[in-house]
């Protein structure tokens, strides 16, 4: 695989057995987001101000306008081969597929861990009070839900990402208040874009998903660490992986950067 000064990527891809050249303009499909690789066609172009662009093995990096900090993107990820054509395919911002480890920090804040463009797992925060209320013993969009909450948790499997919340409410024909139990579902509006978590006020329909053991996470921060390696198996058989290469070749511990979780390892 090389890279050309055009941003042209070739390889020596196979069709029905036989090698065969392809290339793949890559300006058509990555863009400058303020120094950031992005994949949003809404940025500015790739080559504005790009600066050292490498390509190694298949990450390419480079340094973007005036931030002096590499950036880089896997492409492992995004490019496959197709019956010898090499095609570069946008990748999932699912919850159930770009995302692991999720736990619920009090009543109100989603912590997890977040595939970036990189390839590597970011922790990633964000405050659901901020996204849903209750509305009289249910969930409903707007803010601060866990200040009539008894108690929250979440529920994960391979369809859902549940929050649940035992609300306050009131009823017109008896005096005492009650406190109904209510869920709902955060894979409708929460995304994982470039490694963070992100809010959708848009109802989003599901993927379909592979059937994959993401662990429900009740437990502290420090413990996700313990769950990276019993989940690098199924998450090494997403659909996030393409047959350029294989997305989990070290194990996910390796691949997290973000100083919020560097203690996991100790």
């Amino acid at each position: 695989m090389s890279i050309s000064t055009t941003i042209s990527l070739r390889q020596h891809a196979y069709k029905s057995g036989d090698p065969v050249k392809s290339s793949l303009d890559l300006s058509k499909h990555i863009w400058n987001s303020n120094g950031v690789i992005s994949l949003s066609e809404t940025d500015t172009d790739f080559f504005t101000g790009a600066i050292d662009v490498q390509l190694n093995g298949t990450l390419l990096s480079a340094n973007l306008g005036n931030n002096k900090t590499r950036t880089d993107i896997d492409l492992n990820l995004f490019v496959a081969n197709e019956n010898g054509s090499l095609v570069f395919h946008k990748p999932s911002e699912s919850l159930l597929l770009s995302g692991c480890c999720y736990l619920l920090e009090g009543k109100n804040k989603l912590q997890g861990l977040c595939m970036g463009l990189d390839g590597k797992y970011h922790f990633s925060e964000i405050d659901l009070d901020k996204h849903y209320k209750n509305s009289n013993g249910s969930f409903a969009t707007g803010e601060d839900f866990s200040h009539s909450a008894n108690y929250s948790y979440i529920k994960v499997s391979s369809k859902q990402v549940l929050l649940y919340a035992e609300l306050h409410g009131k009823t017109f024909w008896r005096e005492e208040d009650f406190y109904y139990l209510d869920e709902v579902d955060l894979a409708h509006n929460i995304l994982i874009r470039n490694g963070e978590f992100r809010y959708e006020e848009q109802i989003r329909p599901y993927e379909p998903v592979p059937s994959v053991r993401i662990h429900p996470v009740s437990a502290p921060v420090s413990s996700l660490a313990m769950q990276l390696e019993d989940l690098l198996a199924p998450l090494s058989k997403l659909p996030i992986a393409t047959s350029v290469g294989i997305v989990a070749e070290k194990q996910i511990a390796e691949g997290i950067e973000d100083p919020n979780v560097d203690e996991f390892d100790e």
